[in-house]
């Protein structure tokens, strides 16, 4: 059916391949301090997003409207920063120790 809410293991999914896009790059603090900033306009963000890429969100069929309904909910971002913050304490307890490791 046209414009479905997303299900909660779709929300995770999204959340989660997200997560681990953002917490691979060099930029996942700057982003995280972003996420937390605008973290009220996000519902804003989410229904203009709506109203001006319907024509474009047409092409991807469900999947673009249930990506910006996922993350106009504030809990969905407040997930999102607690994945990428765990990816990235994952990250650097591993480099911690393969250092270790290596001495």
């Amino acid at each position: 059916m046209f414009l479905e809410k997303p299900t909660e293991s779709e929300e995770n999914e999204a959340i989660e391949k997200t997560a681990i896009k953002i917490a691979n790059s060099e930029w996942s603090n700057l982003i995280v301090m972003l996420l937390r900033t605008f973290r009220p306009l996000f519902y804003i963000g989410g229904e203009l997003a709506t109203f001006f890429l319907a024509p474009l969100l047409i092409l991807f069929e469900d999947k673009g409207f249930k990506l910006i309904d996922t993350f106009e909910k504030r809990e969905n971002i407040e997930k999102l920063i607690a994945k990428i913050e765990e990816l990235e304490n994952k990250a650097e307890s591993a480099k911690k120790e393969e250092t270790k490791s290596e001495n």
